[in-house]
């Protein structure tokens, strides 16, 4: 097996793919997401659900949700093949850093972080640094603020950056590298808790962010329309009160948090360096599922608005390989066409070498770098009793239960979602369209294992 294939695999939680500097979108520096986007592939993707169980099983079995049949929280996890049982039947060398539990046992090394939900966990290596430090307390009543107010309530930060759990991850990510064997190809997954985590940044990232003019475009929730677009997990009165001052402050937050994850890759890149594994290496990133900052005066996860389910997919090859014609031009891709978090799976094994798991319709983006069109003419996203599908014109969410359109927006005319046109005139042709390409597009996601009793829609 040629031994240019090793591979970082880069996964983070609620990382929408508009918060990157070269993108000039926010006020944040990130120059090492940055390079990637520069020199490699760099895509916007769908991800297959918003809800962080599903979307992560996805991400490992390369499955929809009805496939695996982990619909939504707190149904069991699919126990079926993943990528990380693939490459290690081929031989590879396999580490992990993060919470990726179900992935664990397939490990040769695993450095364990529980959850942030998590007060306490005695296999959580975080954790236990933080308690042997003294810091366990600090550490609890950030989460119990947490849990409690979401991201409404952001106080200062008593854990210095040093101390971050994002840090502490990519600080172990960069101790793995120094200990990967040479005789055989490896895989580092490093699975990042933010910057989706809820958690207030470190100071020494959230100063940098210009915190003035970031309650721009935002306008207070329609109430009686909010279960139309999300699910909202935090009480009610929190989306009510939600004003430019808070908005900026969260929007604040989660972007020195983006910042915070940009030095933890430069972190990672650096020691790739020192040991000269950046010839033989590629690393490759996506999220779960993107990020509600204020869009529709909504803050979260939940929901299939574009920023809550659009996540980045970037694909960065070897040094040896820098004939290619991405690497000649420099150049920043876009998608021709649409992209799935699925298609990142097929990416995987495409690199890899290794078959993709039984049951995954993934299409490998390998193809991009030189310069030929990736994607297809629709993607599918679904959660709960929702159900969207994404053309390369309209987005529409279905209620699975009622099998009628909660909404339907036109992405040329109103990218930013703004007009909904369920009810409308408009809207007539375009339903019955809509709903034959959703019903031809589920037909082939045959489940591979049980969907916990929910019916396919549409009938």
């Amino acid at each position: 097996m040629a031994l240019d294939r090793n591979l970082v695999v880069l996964l983070t939680s609620g990382m929408r793919s508009d918060v990157f500097s070269y993108l000039a979108r926010w006020p944040v520096n990130t120059p090492h997401f940055d390079d990637l986007a520069t020199w490699g592939i760099s895509l916007p993707a769908t991800t297959v659900s918003p809800a962080a169980g599903p979307a992560r099983a996805s991400l490992f079995t390369g499955l929809h949700p009805r496939q695996h049949g982990m619909l939504d929280e707190g149904t069991p996890a699919p126990s079926t093949t993943t990528w990380v049982h693939q490459l290690r039947e081929a031989g590879y060398h396999i580490v992990s850093v993060g919470n990726v539990q179900p992935i664990a046992d397939l490990c040769h090394r695993h450095c364990p972080v529980a959850d942030v939900s998590t007060l306490a966990n005695n296999d959580c290596a975080y954790l236990k640094q933080m308690a042997d430090r003294g810091r366990l307390d600090a550490v609890q009543q950030q989460r119990r603020t947490r849990l409690e107010t979401g991201p409404f309530d952001m106080q200062p930060n008593p854990i210095p950056a040093e101390e971050d759990v994002d840090t502490f991850i990519a600080e172990q990510a960069g101790l793995a590298i120094e200990t990967m064997p040479t005789d055989r190809p490896w895989v580092l997954i490093v699975n990042f808790t933010g910057p989706g985590n809820d958690l207030p940044a470190p100071d020494r990232f959230s100063k940098h962010i210009d915190a003035a003019a970031l309650h721009r475009g935002f306008a207070p929730a329609d109430l009686a329309a909010l279960d139309q677009y999300a699910e909202i997990p935090y009480p009610r009165t929190l989306i009510q009160n939600l004003n430019g001052e808070r908005i900026s402050r969260i929007r604040q937050h989660y972007l020195a948090r983006v910042a915070l994850l940009d030095h933890g890759l430069g972190r990672i890149r650096s020691a790739l360096d020192k040991h000269d594994l950046g010839s033989t290496t590629w690393i490759t990133h996506c999220s779960d599922r993107g990020q509600l900052l204020g869009e529709r005066g909504l803050v979260g996860h939940r929901s299939l608005l574009g920023p809550a389910v659009t996540v980045p997919l970037w694909i960065l090859p070897p040094e040896t390989m820098n004939d290619l014609p991405i690497r000649k031009s420099g150049e920043t891709l876009a998608a021709h066409r649409l992209v799935g978090t699925v298609d990142f799976v097929a990416t995987l094994c495409a690199i890899a070498g290794v078959d993709p798991p039984r049951g995954c319709d993934g299409q490998s983006v390998l193809p991009a770098m030189h310069h030929s069109e990736v994607g297809r003419d629709h993607v599918l996203c679904e959660y709960s009793n929702r159900c969207m599908l994404e053309t390369m014109q309209h987005r529409i969410i279905y209620d699975v239960d009622t099998q009628h359109p909660r909404a339907l927006f036109d992405l040329l005319r109103d990218p930013d979602e703004l007009n909904d046109l369920v009810g409308t005139t408009t809207a007539v042709g375009v339903l019955d369209m809509l709903q034959w390409q959703l019903a031809s597009a589920l037909l082939p996601l045959r489940p591979i294992l049980p969907l916990n009793g929910r019916s396919p829609l549409p009938a």
